[in-house]
């Protein structure tokens, strides 16, 4: 229960004097919950009462928050010293406390008189005992000081395990100002709440260095509320908040020198920052209210919230003088503004990710519309991972086999059709042949206008792929011909040998490209199927790779634009309807005797060979151009 007897005080000037206990000085005092008296300047107030030990033995005397001079007797006895001036400099000690005064209970007094000397030195800020002074058994008296710190040391610590929480997420994932200056904040706060438990001063073994810590902690909660709502606004009251910022880390950088080397009084120091941080609190507040009229929602909660928490501190304030705030109101107030602040820091971390989805979902989708101008497989032959680490003038050295595919009299066949109708064309056609090739495991490199480059690793795969388009083009005229359109036709040439693969350009410009000889002899192979009338044509490198699983017709070297030596080249027939290939296979020895005539340079017996040949066989499109080509040298001859 409260101390509640009738109390007296009196003022000594000199703070060594004892008062004299029959003094006439000697004036009731009636505390209201403090014994304080802002009013006297220097020397000592004292005050004395009597205590009832019937009601129990154990006084409980709030220890102040900062460090106040008192001194406790009871019967005259010194029991209790929180501090003691020396040479103008105060002593602190750690004291409990809670008095034990059992033993004037053992020895049967029913009474003892109380005598406190609180010292008032203005360098040291508080006069007095700031806070009731509570009787009762030991047990009681321990719950109570107990609960008097828990609310204090729990939102410390909780504060504080916030703030470790809000810098690793600042380290790992956002980064930003914000949740710095919030994790900043936070344990600012958590520092001041444990700093001010006196428990927690008392079971740390610090003296004035304890006071030391707190006023840092105090100083520095500003300059992270100030850092949060930097990142709220914008324009010219982000450059007022800078500013404050700046004044108000000068003056921390300021008081931790002085603390550390003292040379100024720290309630002189402390009196410098309340002329600061009051226009800036002020400041804020005002630039807060001006955002949340016409402000967007975060700076409207902000403003809630800084003004729950300015109305906490002013509380905090003056519960220190008056103790009729409501138990909790102001840890409530403290909990709703780092609420609606880690609200905010929380809403804009989940929008950051959010956007970052987003824009991993754009890059997906970059990296997918690149990889149809760039194929994987062209970045795996350059040991490449990415687009992002291709660089100009990368290149190597391939065996491959190049395959070429062109559609035949397309320049007669769009002049018949519109710009518009051109691309559709083109691109139905090739919306047809790309699978095709990605699914015998080559790719695309290139798009000639109504031609396409294509590169495999194995020579199967590309006369397999080269087979499957020409029965695709049988099936799309089909298509054609009952929409009343013109069928079209395909050759392909195949070649394999080893190209050379990288990129060209300029440092702003780079392109991938194929290069070699294996490319030009495909793309010259591709060109002679219209003269003989194939639809695929392969060099004899790809036919040895093959073996028998195709058909294949040789038709004998050829000296071909590009190459100083004949290349022996073959019609693959798997590609002709079944009839055509069958009566070609059937026609075969015939047809390589003619060649070899016609080789050997005995044109009219090849003549006379390809003119039986075409007897049998009309529609062999290659004995057709030999005969052509014998008659000819035969009327140059």
């Amino acid at each position: 229960m409260p101390l509640d007897s009738a109390w007296e005080s009196r003022f000594v000037p000199s703070p060594e004097s004892f008062p004299d206990e029959n003094s006439s000085n000697w004036k009731p005092y009636k505390p209201k919950i403090n014994l304080y008296d802002p009013s006297q300047k220097g020397g000592v107030l004292w005050y004395r009462t009597t205590i009832d030990l019937t009601r129990g033995s154990f006084l409980m005397l709030p220890p102040p928050s900062v460090p106040g001079l008192y001194r406790v007797f009871v019967d005259n006895d010194l029991v209790q010293s929180f501090a003691s001036l020396r040479n103008g400099k105060a002593d602190v000690r750690r004291v409990w406390p809670i008095l034990d005064l059992s033993a004037l209970e053992r020895k049967g007094h029913k009474q003892a008189n109380l005598l406190i000397a609180a010292h008032i030195a203005d360098e040291y800020g508080e006069r007095g005992i700031m806070g009731p002074i509570w009787i009762g058994n030991a047990d009681s008296m321990r719950i109570r000081f107990l609960l008097s710190q828990a609310d204090s040391l729990f939102l410390g610590f909780v504060f504080l395990a916030l703030s470790i929480v809000t810098f690793s997420v600042a380290v790992g994932f956002s980064r930003d100002w914000a949740t710095i200056s919030f994790g900043f904040f936070l344990a600012s706060l958590g520092a001041l709440s444990v700093l001010r438990s006196d428990l927690a001063w008392y079971l740390s073994g610090f003296g004035d260095e304890w006071f030391t810590l707190l006023r840092l902690s105090f100083y520095s909660v500003p300059l992270g509320l100030l850092g949060i709502a930097i990142t709220l606004f914008r324009g010219r009251s982000k450059r007022i908040l800078w500013l404050l910022f700046a004044l108000l880390g000068a003056f921390f950088t300021f008081a931790l020198l002085n603390e550390t080397f003292p040379f100024l009084n720290v309630w002189l120091v402390f009196r410098v920052f309340l002329l600061l941080v009051i226009p800036a609190a002020l400041a804020l507040g005002a630039l807060s209210i001006l955002a949340a009229v016409h402000g967007n929602r975060e700076l409207r909660l902000f403003a809630i919230g800084l003004s729950l928490f300015i109305f906490a501190t002013l509380l905090d304030l003056i519960d220190r003088f008056l103790d009729w705030i409501p138990v909790g109101l102001i840890h409530w107030a403290l909990i709703a503004f780092v609420g609606i602040v880690l609200f905010l820091i929380a809403d804009r971390f989940f929008q950051s990710q959010k956007d970052l989805r987003a824009y991993a979902d754009n890059l997906e989708a970059t990296n997918l519309s690149l990889r149809r101008f760039v194929p994987d497989q062209f970045l795996n032959i350059l040991g490449r991972p990415s687009l992002v680490e291709i660089k100009h003038g990368d290149q190597v050295q391939r065996e491959m086999t190049v395959l070429f595919a062109d559609i035949r009299s397309f320049t007669e066949l769009s002049e018949s059709m519109t710009p518009q109708e051109n691309f559709n064309f083109l691109n139905s056609y090739l919306q047809r042949v790309g699978p095709i090739i990605r699914e015998n495991g080559g790719f695309i490199d290139k798009y000639i206008g109504d031609a396409i480059m294509a590169l495999f690793d194995r020579s199967s795969d590309a006369v397999r792929a080269a087979v499957q388009m020409h029965e695709m083009v049988q099936r799309h005229n089909q298509v054609r011909i009952d929409t009343n359109r013109v069928p079209i036709k395909i050759g392909i040439g195949i070649h394999r040998g080893f190209v050379m693969l990288g990129t060209i350009g300029e440092l702003e410009r780079i392109d991938n490209t194929v290069i070699g000889d294996a490319v030009n002899l495909a793309s010259r192979l591709e060109g002679l199927t219209s003269g003989y009338g194939a639809r695929i044509l392969i060099s004899a490198d790809v036919a040895k790779e093959l073996g028998d699983t195709y058909h294949l017709r040789s038709l004998g070297k050829h000296l071909v634009k590009g190459k100083r030596t004949p290349v022996l080249i073959y019609e693959v027939l798997d590609a002709d309807e079944p009839e055509i290939a069958q009566k070609k296979l059937s026609l075969d020895s015939l047809f390589q005797k003619a060649v070899g005539q016609f080789a050997t340079r005995k044109l009219q017996d090849a003549e006379l060979q390809f003119t039986t040949l075409l007897a049998s066989n009309p529609e062999d499109r290659a004995a057709q151009s030999f005969l052509k080509r014998c008659r000819r040298n035969l009327q140059t001859n």
